[in-house]
């Protein structure tokens, strides 16, 4: 096994310490009574499971994926997909462990929308339970299991916001020709109350003002990036709270009293406040002072806003939270994610930007390992999507090869979100192309910069990374030394179809000229010099398991050398951790032969 050399005070963090750790999937969440905490964290197995005040209340064999506390404080309501075909069922667990599946219906996706104290024996949830295409919106009776519409049945409702009876107010349609609105419900029937972009990728409403005449909307529509709006429910007027010129809006920040906007969140490289609100903006950066370093979030505001649940999330060590005491001014640490890692080291990720060779600017992280020198042995590591990005922040997998010696390269090439609408879109009809050609740009910049040794790159990227990954080493076959795919798309016209049913038309859509005209690593097999990794899970359904398949019967056929596996009871994320933990000794095997023979 190649390993770089190791300082003496370096010691090497075991593989079953890290692999099961899924990064900021701990959702912490204080009851309705803040007596109990509840958060997700990994069991005897290493699945994250349920736990509330550190007892361990489910034992379900794959991570949960949300969570949500019940009006009583006696219950909470989870989702779970067994087996990774995404079908989510919503579970009911009281604080001694007794479970029960509340959507025990073959073959469903089941999403959780609200609670409220006004009917607490009732959630609402959407669900396809009609038709496998589309998703409605149905009460359902917490003890009795009884489900019933709330509104009427009609085609594309992608999420809707309700009052406290769990009423319709308003919510956002995609519809399967590519049009989107945002509607409102008057008189037992949605009407148009703002046309929306076919290019605005994700519209989110967000909440009500407090007088309730308006609704508070994330969108690209009328801006170049995701802003802040106001919406009247009544007249639809539009009022512009907050846009950023070049980064999108991640998340904002109100009064809860009187409704007035505090600070927005925006991410180039690093999170950047924007403060509206200068007692906000003093605890906000007061606790920064405090903590010395990393990116702090506000996740729940507790006791009236007399305390706030705190995220302290670094790049070389697990994420914290902390609850703070406004009055007291008294910060205390409540969560730790991965406790077992504090005692190694791990590398630091530092933000980058870098002229394409066609002069667009883009972002990307470099990840420096704990010791060593550079230029580094490195891990181009593409992600997924495509449209969505890399963050800063404690990556477990990279870390652990940062604990090694490895470097790791991320590029947010073109078509990730983040930055604006245009450059979100700008992928269009380029997979493959010029998104590819961001990737290689990266690399160089990296390699002329002497952060990386040209002669020791690996790409690896998972289910559209994976894509990218299996094209850089057929397209430029002397760029890398190997090639690692996970649940890699390889024929992106053949994968529209096949996409998750319940939002495969808005794939469809937003993809179709992009997929039509993409390279197919297919056509460049015979190029490939190097070994490639090909991993895939039996029962994805967004990436179907023939996409792999496919790749394989052409590597035999060209006699190129690869290592297939195929991992059962697992969907496009590997949440199985037997299956995380098999993932990791397998690439970590690969990695160091290759390494080794790039010597």
């Amino acid at each position: 096994m190649f390993t770089v050399f190791l300082a003496a005070s370096i010691s090497i963090v075991p593989i079953e310490n890290i692999a099961p750790i899924l990064p900021d999937h701990t959702q912490p969440k204080y009851s309705n009574n803040e007596q109990h905490l509840a958060y997700l964290a990994p069991d005897a197995r290493g699945a994250y499971n349920l736990h509330v005040d550190g007892k361990c209340l489910t034992h379900e064999r794959r991570a949960i994926s949300h969570f949500f506390w019940e009006p009583n404080d006696e219950h909470l309501l989870y989702l779970y997909d067994e087996k990774g075909t995404e079908n989510h069922h919503l579970f009911r667990v009281n604080l001694e462990g007794l479970c029960e599946d509340l959507t025990p219906f073959p073959n469903i996706h089941v999403e959780f929308v609200t609670l409220s104290e006004s009917v607490p024996s009732q959630a609402l949830i959407m669900a396809n339970l009609r038709d496998p295409r589309y998703m409605d919106c149905y009460q359902i009776d917490l003890y009795t299991k009884a489900i019933h519409p709330v509104l009427p049945l009609v085609n594309c409702i992608n999420s809707v916001f309700v009052d406290e009876n769990l009423l319709p107010l308003v919510c956002t349609k995609f519809n399967p020709d590519g049009q989107k609105c945002l509607e409102v419900y008057e008189n037992e029937d949605w009407h148009p109350l703002w046309t929306l972009d076919p290019d605005d990728w994700y519209p989110t409403i967000i909440s009500l003002s407090p007088d309730k005449q308006k609704v508070i909307f994330l969108t690209s529509t009328g801006s170049p990036t995701r802003s802040v709006f106001a919406i009247d429910l009544k007249t639809g007027t539009q009022e512009l709270l907050f846009s950023h010129p070049r980064l999108d809006c991640l998340k904002s920040y109100f009064n809860p009293n009187d409704g007035t906007l505090q600070a927005t969140l925006v991410r180039d490289g690093l999170l950047e406040w924007h403060f509206f609100d200068d007692e906000f903006q003093a605890e906000i950066q007061g606790v920064e002072k405090k903590l010395c370093s990393g990116e702090i979030t506000l996740l729940s505001r507790l006791s009236n806003d007399r305390k706030w649940l705190l995220r302290h999330r670094q790049d070389d060590s697990p994420t914290a939270y902390y609850l703070l005491d406004r009055e007291n001014k008294d910060l205390k640490l409540v969560l730790q994610e991965a406790p077992q890692l504090l005692q190694y080291r791990f590398g630091k990720m530092e933000s980058f930007h870098f002229e394409a060779s066609d002069g667009q600017s883009i972002q990307g992280y470099f990840l420096r390992p704990p010791h060593g020198q550079p230029p580094y042995p490195t891990i181009l590591q593409v992600h997924g999507g495509p449209h969505l990005r890399d963050y800063w922040g404690f990556i477990p997998q990279s870390q652990y090869w940062a604990n090694q010696g490895y470097a790791s390269l991320f590029i947010n090439y073109r078509g990730s979100s983040g930055f604006g609408k245009q450059f979100t879109m700008s992928d269009s009809e380029e997979w493959g192309k010029r998104v590819f050609q961001d990737l290689i740009d990266g690399k160089h910049w990296a390699e002329q910069n002497g952060l990386v040794d040209p002669n020791r790159v690996i790409i690896s990227g998972e289910s559209f990374g994976g894509y990218l990954a299996l094209l850089g080493i057929s397209l430029t076959p002397d760029e890398f030394v190997c090639g690692i795919a996970s649940v890699p798309l390889v024929e992106p016209s053949t994968w529209i179809p096949q996409g998750y049913v319940p939002w495969g038309f808005i794939y469809n859509k937003l993809f179709q000229d992009a997929a039509i005209g993409a390279n197919s690593p297919l056509n460049y097999i015979n190029q490939i010099k190097v070994p490639l990794l090909i991993v895939h899970s039996q029962d994805d359904h967004r990436v179907r398991l023939s996409q792999s398949q496919r790749m394989v019967e052409a590597l035999e056929f060209f006699r190129k050398p690869f290592i297939y596996h195929v991992f059962s009871g697992d969907g496009h994320e590997y949440l199985d951790p037997d299956n995380r933990l098999y993932f990791f000794k397998e690439v970590e095997a690969f990695i160091s032969k290759q390494f080794e023979r790039s010597l």
